[in-house]
């Protein structure tokens, strides 16, 4: 019999074989993983380029670099250390984790101030990330490298070369562009108006984006990416031409105010002026200036309601560098710059002197009307301010004509004045003057200068009133003593009556500079002045300052009917200009250390106050605990007398009746019958079934005769502190 046939081991149907892949296909697919995502980064570097616009190029590759090596390395390491589901949520966070880092290494090298601590950089960068871009487009261009701006440059970086890194992990072509297209197009939003031209800032980006597709085989992607782009292009160049200024964002965005609405500097020159003895702030001035000083500008106003002056326009944050505005073009021409720093001693508020038209601010984070040239520190004025400023070259006014104002233009409303007299006077000042506008503005401004009855006077009644003014350069109404304010204000008026473009500036004299360029200027030397706008000259400076100072010696008659002035006829003439009031008010730094000393004894009389009111609230919070205690019987008496004890240093709480009278005997021998008596009462108050209310009524007896037998083992003072002290030394 033959032996059985053993069945085959069952195997699965061997499936159709893979071509083998060469040994260098791995490798090369790596390689290729690497090219792309070199070439992606290089795009998102090159688009890093166009930020110039917005920041000044110096503060740019710290950034752009530390975001792309650590957001790429981000997400390579969480490609390395995870897999499956996980690896999202791990480069998410580690690409948080970078561009904070990134961020970080912004702070503390290349941003202005740089971070002094950890904090300060954490608190920068925090700012950067939640708010940057919003306050990019709300600030003048250039931006300034700030802690809180700078930073979410080193961010968006970050963000684009990881997508970039996740895009070269999967594929490649013109889609490794995207991460770097929205990083420039980011760049052209919030740098219109800055520096460069959009066409030359996008170059290094077209150029890297073309090493993309360029190196492929397959040309029809390139040849349509290279249509794209050329159609978008001439798009861009024909909506370029056709609007002739691109849509700005700013222009859609509120600035932040930092600071509420200052108080109008026109109401501070007559103050000022009384305060002739006070050095408002000090200058250090170069040769440039001192060749030509120009006067200490702190507002142009010209909005007028009839009763006061405002500026039309609203004040932006800036930077380092000033934007060009339309009075640049034509104040600039052949105009030299010259480096001023102020330094603010009695000046209070926010408002910055600023000689020239301002340039370049050594100190960022301050606010600056364009229009008005109003520059504000929201801080209130402190430290030194360094400034480079142009000054105007007017050489070819007499070939320049008035500007011609817009409708609703608020450099020739006279809206809140439509006094005839207004014109009739204006008309009179330039009679024979003809009909150029240069000729007109000089006239008016030799009208002020040499009609008899207009009089400068610091103490002339204040307010740039409509009625104000015409009382004032309407003699035949009013004595003609005024302030430099009212006369500039009568100026502008007149002009605009005139049809030429005016406002009004407020600030200081331009004062004299010693041989080390250095200028000390009062507020005595506050004043307003007038100024008219001309084609190819922008605003030019005229004087309405009459050439005779008034006496005042109405005002001080009347004055000395209400008061008594004490009698100086026997002081020599030096005496007596040295007894006399140079100022009605407290100066400035008179006030503030008046505050000062309201500070220190506002804190005194609290201290005062507390030292009373603690020992009476301590002790009626004592007898109030012991009346309390009173009302327990016994058990309060003995909780007293355990306090007695600690206060004498010897804490019983715990212990038993005979351990305490063991202490008090220690203390005083006569107190043991007193205790015995009182710890009887105590242990029948607990123990006993029925308590005698009779014999609980002398516990506390019991503890007045101990309380008086231990006094003697107490200082006075300790026993004065006991009564006071709210404390209870042992709870019952």
């Amino acid at each position: 019999m033959s032996a059985p046939v053993l069945d085959a081991p069952t195997r699965p149907a061997p499936s159709r074989p893979r071509p083998a892949q060469p040994p260098a296909a791995q490798p090369a697919r790596h390689t290729a993983v690497a090219t792309r995502t070199a070439l992606g980064l290089l795009a998102v570097l090159a688009a890093a380029c166009a930020w110039w616009r917005v920041y000044p190029p110096a503060s740019l590759p710290v950034p752009a670099l530390a975001g792309v090596l650590l957001g790429a390395g981000a997400v390579l390491l969480a490609d390395r250390i995870t897999q499956g589901p996980v690896r999202p949520a791990a480069r998410l966070v580690l690409w948080i984790a970078a561009a904070f880092l990134a961020g970080l290494v912004t702070a503390f090298t290349v941003a202005v101030p740089r971070a002094v601590t950890p904090s300060d950089a954490v608190a920068g960068v925090g700012r950067a990330m939640t708010g940057g871009l919003a306050r990019i487009l709300t600030t003048t261009l250039p931006a300034p490298p700030a802690a809180d701006l700078l930073p979410q440059f080193a961010v968006l970086c970050a963000l684009a070369a990881a997508v970039t890194v996740v895009i070269a992990r999967g594929r490649g072509g013109l889609l490794l562009a995207a991460p770097g297209l929205c990083l420039l197009l980011t760049a052209l939003v919030c740098g219109v108006g800055g520096a460069g031209s959009p066409l030359v800032v996008g170059l290094p980006f077209a150029v890297a984006a073309a090493l993309l597709v360029l190196p492929r085989p397959r040309i029809v992607p390139a040849l349509v990416a290279g249509l794209v782009v050329a159609v978008g292009c001439a798009g861009g160049l024909v909506l370029a031409d056709a609007t002739r200024e691109p849509l700005d964002p700013r222009h859609l965005t509120a600035p932040p105010l930092r600071a509420e609405q200052p108080t109008a500097p026109m109401d501070e020159v007559a103050g000022w002026l009384r305060h002739t003895n006070d050095t408002a702030f000090t200058a250090t001035v170069d040769s440039a200036w001192r060749s030509d000083p120009q006067p200490w500008r702190i507002a142009a106003l010209d909005t007028y309601d009839g009763i006061r002056w405002t500026s039309s326009t609203p004040a932006v944050p800036i930077g380092y560098d000033l934007p060009a505005t339309d009075a640049d073009s034509a104040t600039d021409s052949g105009a030299g710059q010259a480096r001023v720093s102020v330094t603010p001693v009695d000046l209070d508020g926010v408002y910055v002197p600023v000689s020239g038209r301002l340039r370049h601010l050594a100190r960022p984070g301050m606010t600056y009307d364009l229009t008005g040239e109003t520059l504000v520190d929201p801080d209130g004025v402190h430290g030194t301010y360094d400034q480079t400023v142009s000054l105007p070259e007017r050489s070819g006014l007499a070939r320049d004509q008035a500007g011609q104002a817009q409708a609703g233009d608020p450099s020739l409303a006279l809206d809140g004045c439509t006094d005839d007299r207004i014109l009739n006077l204006a008309e009179t000042a330039v009679a024979g003057a003809g009909t150029g506008a240069l000729a007109q503005a000089e006239a008016l401004q030799t009208w002020f200068h040499k009609t008899t009855t207009l009089r400068l006077d610091p103490d002339a009644e204040p307010g740039d009133s409509c009625a104000r003014v015409m009382e004032l350069v309407d003699t035949a109404g009013g004595a003609g003593n005024g302030t430099p304010d009212q006369f500039a204000t009568a100026y502008v008026l007149m002009a605009r009556s005139l049809g030429l473009p005016a406002r009004v500036a407020v600030g200081f004299a331009a004062g004299q500079a010693d041989d080390t360029g250095k200028v000390t200027v009062s507020l005595g030397d506050a004043t307003a002045w007038p100024e008219v706008w001309f084609d190819g000259a922008g605003w030019v400076s005229f004087s309405a300052v009459p050439d005779r100072t008034g006496s005042g010696q109405t005002r001080q008659e009347e004055r000395q009917e209400t008061t008594t002035t004490p009698d100086t006829s026997h002081d020599t003439p030096d005496d007596a200009a040295q007894s006399q009031p140079t100022r009605s008010g407290p100066t400035p730094a008179q006030e503030r250390g008046d505050t000062g000393r309201l500070i220190l004894i506002g804190l005194g009389a609290t201290v005062l106050v507390l030292i009373l009111l603690l020992p009476l609230a301590g002790l009626l919070l004592t007898l109030a605990r012991r009346r309390r205690r009173r009302a327990q019987g016994p058990l309060g008496a003995w909780a007293e007398l355990l306090d007695r004890l600690a206060d004498l240093g010897h804490p019983s709480a715990g212990r038993t009746s005979a351990e305490v009278r063991g202490v008090l005997s220690g203390l005083d021998p006569g107190t043991d019958a007193d205790a015995r008596a009182l710890a009887r009462l105590v242990d029948a108050e607990v123990y006993a079934a029925d308590r005698a209310s009779g014999d609980s009524a002398q516990a506390w007896p019991l503890l007045r005769r101990i309380e008086r037998a231990l006094s003697p083992h107490t200082s006075r003072r300790r026993r004065v502190l006991i009564r006071v002290d709210p404390r209870p030394r042992r709870w019952a």
